[in-house]
């Protein structure tokens, strides 16, 4: 998507407006944390807080799978942040163990959980920011790992799932903790998304009683990359709706 289509992107929803470009999210910084336990990888990720005077909602953004080059530098992992920090929200990214600076090796989904829940308990931590306003957002790899953590943190406030990969009917045996979601969470992905499947993903929440709770947003002839023109645009907005309609419910 380019400059011109970013900048005319916008959201009006409980008060919150969206508008963002193509320059920096925020005053990002670099920062640094551990996983649950210390026992873990220490993580690098950036930081960015309004300077607003008043406790901001937060959103912790999960990057793509590391083994096909996923980082935090994904050029949607960057489109999300930057239209969450002009919107108003503390924003951190972060890579995961074994991308980056991040210390440790690729956890096979296990340990990615855990670099998630190192994540919420950090952000929840820095000054400016109002612990119970906590969101999450996962793109691919990312969305299962994040959707994962959130199930065991128990006090995410909203759930935005970009591309969450689910091919058919096999998936449902493996997804038994979507019983444990009790926020509510969106699943955004293209009609042409080879990798999520919404027909499956409607299959999943219904078996496990979360269809209350899960909305999917169809992006009309959109693959998992979101490469048509105006596709990365059309999911942030998605999903910053979404996040912000959850702290209004």
């Amino acid at each position: 998507m380019g400059p011109a289509l970013l900048a005319a992107a916008a959201v009006s929803s409980a008060g919150f407006l969206v508008a963002w470009g193509a320059g920096p999210g925020g005053d990002e910084r670099p920062v640094s944390f551990g996983t649950p336990g210390g026992s873990g990888a220490v993580l690098e990720g950036m930081l960015a807080i309004p300077g607003s005077g008043s406790a901001a909602p937060a959103v912790v953004i999960c990057h793509p799978n590391p083994m096909a080059g996923g980082s935090m530098d994904n050029p949607i992992i960057r489109d999300l942040q930057v239209a969450f920090a002009h919107t108003g929200f503390a924003t951190l990214r972060f890579n995961f163990r074994g991308v980056g600076r991040s210390t440790g090796t690729f956890g096979g989904g296990a340990g990615e959980v855990s670099d998630v829940l190192g994540a919420l308990e950090f952000v929840r931590q820095q000054p400016g920011v109002d612990r119970v306003r906590v969101s999450l957002v996962g793109y691919s790899f990312g969305a299962v790992v994040g959707l994962h953590a959130s199930t065991r943190d128990g006090h995410v406030a909203a759930y935005a799932c970009l591309g969450f990969p689910a091919r058919g009917k096999q998936d449902i045996a493996a997804s038994a903790y979507f019983r444990n979601i009790t926020f509510p969470t969106v699943f955004v992905a293209g009609t042409e998304d080879a990798v999520c499947k919404l027909g499956a993903l409607e299959d999943i929440a219904r078996a496990y009683g979360a269809e209350k709770l899960c909305r999917l947003e169809p992006i009309e002839g959109a693959d998992h990359l979101l490469a048509g023109v105006g596709q990365r645009g059309i999911a942030v907005k998605h999903i910053i709706r979404f996040v912000t309609k959850a702290f209004v419910r």
